[in-house]
C-alpha cells in the first residue's frame, strides 16, 4: 500500500531522507512557502512535491515529519497540530528534531490536546546517500510498526520501546559526544593561537594524535556552516544533561563556541560550499579569531 509522506523542511537532512523515500510506495509532499532557494533547490532535486499551504500538505499526507531547527521545533509542532485538525485528516505527527526529552514531552502534549496522534524520533548520521552507511532514526512510542515503511537501503528505522521521549535522548546522548567534541577541539585551537603556541599545538596533534587531527583539518573548516542551528542543539543537549543529574556546563559552552562561528562571514556558506571552498585549517582559525576579537 502506498503512502504519503510530508517533510518539513527541505534542507540538507530532510531533502536526503526525501530522495530515498520517494517511489513506488512512497510519495513526498512539503511545503516551501518562505522557504530559501537553497532549500527549495534541495527539494525539487529530492523529487518532493510543493504545496501550498501547511494545511493542504496536511491534508493531502498520512504522516508528517518535522525536521526543522530545535528553536522552532515546539511552535512549528503547534502550527502543524492546528493545520491537521482543520484537514480533518488522521496524520502521524513524527518530531525528528535535535531537542530534549523535556521538549519532546511538551510537543507530544501539544499534540495530545490537538488529538492528534504522535511519535518520537532521533536522526543520527550523516544525510543519507549512496555510498554512505545508512542514516539511523531511532523512534520511540505506540506507532513503531508505522514507522517501519520508512525503512530502506538508506534509512534504518530502529524502534525503541517504551513511550515518546527515548529517542529524542539518544539522540541528544549522540550529539553530546559528536558536536560537542567538534567544539572542544575549535576551542582548544584558538585557547592555543591566543596564548601564543597554536602552530606548536597543533604540530603536537599531528604527531600524538594523527587521527584526531585530520579529522580536525577535515571538519573544523565547515563547521560554521552549521553553527547557527547547533547553537539551539547545544542547548537542548545541556537541559538533556540536567536532567539526567549531569553538569549542563559543557554544553552551554559548546553553545557559546558554535555561536561565536555563527557570527563569522563562514556562516554565511552552504555545507557543500565550504567543503569546496579548499579553505585550510589555518585560514579558517584566522577568521575565527578575527570575529573572537571583535567582541
Amino acid at each position: 500500500m502506498s503512502i504519503t509522506v510530508a517533510i518539513v523542511g527541505s534542507g540538507d537532512m530532510g531533502s536526503a531522507i526525501a530522495r530515498c523515500l520517494a517511489g513506488e510506495k512512497v510519495a513526498v509532499t512539503t511545503c516551501l512557502a518562505g522557504r530559501s532557494e537553497r532549500s527549495r533547490n534541495l527539494a525539487d532535486a529530492a523529487g518532493m512535491r510543493d504545496v501550498a499551504s501547511l494545511e493542504a500538505l496536511a491534508g493531502g499526507a498520512d504522516m508528517l515529519l518535522s525536521i526543522v531547527p530545535p528553536s522552532r521545533a515546539p511552535d512549528f509542532a503547534q502550527s502543524a497540530c492546528a493545520a491537521i485538525t482543520r484537514a480533518g485528516r488522521d496524520v502521524l505527527l513524527v518530531d525528528c528534531n535535535a531537542v530534549s526529552p523535556a521538549t519532546l514531552s511538551h510537543i507530544a502534549a501539544t499534540a495530545a490536546a490537538h488529538g492528534i496522534r504522535f511519535q518520537d524520533a532521533g536522526i543520527v548520521g550523516q544525510p543519507p546517500r549512496p555510498g554512505r552507511a545508512a542514516v539511523r532514526i531511532y523512534t520511540s512510542g505506540p506507532f513503531n510498526e508505522e514507522m517501519a515503511a520508512l525503512a530502506g537501503e538508506h534509512i534504518d528505522i530502529r524502534p525503541l520501546t517504551g513511550d515518546p521521549g527515548r529517542a529524542s535522548a539518544i539522540k541528544m546522548a549522540y550529539a553530546s559526544l559528536t558536536k560537542g567534541t567538534n567544539a572542544l577541539r575549535v576551542a582548544a585551537l584558538l585557547a592555543g593561537e591566543r596564548l601564543g603556541v597554536g602552530a606548536a599545538l597543533r604540530a603536537e596533534l599531528e604527531q600524538s594524535l594523527p587521527e584526531v587531527y585530520a579529522a580536525i583539518e577535515r571538519r573544523v573548516p565547515d563547521l560554521a556552516a552549521d553553527a547557527a542551528r547547533w547553537t539551539g542543539e547545544m542547548r537542548e543537549i545541556a537541559a538533556t544533561y540536567e536532567s539526567a543529574g549531569l553538569p549542563p556546563s559543557f554544553h552551554e559552552g559548546a553553545e557559546a563556541i558554535y555561536a561565536l562561528l555563527a557570527e563569522t562571514p563562514l556562516a554565511a556558506e552552504s555545507r557543500d560550499e565550504a567543503r569546496q571552498s579548499g579553505r585550510s585549517l589555518e585560514e579558517t582559525l584566522e577568521i575565527f579569531l578575527r570575529a573572537l576579537a571583535a567582541r
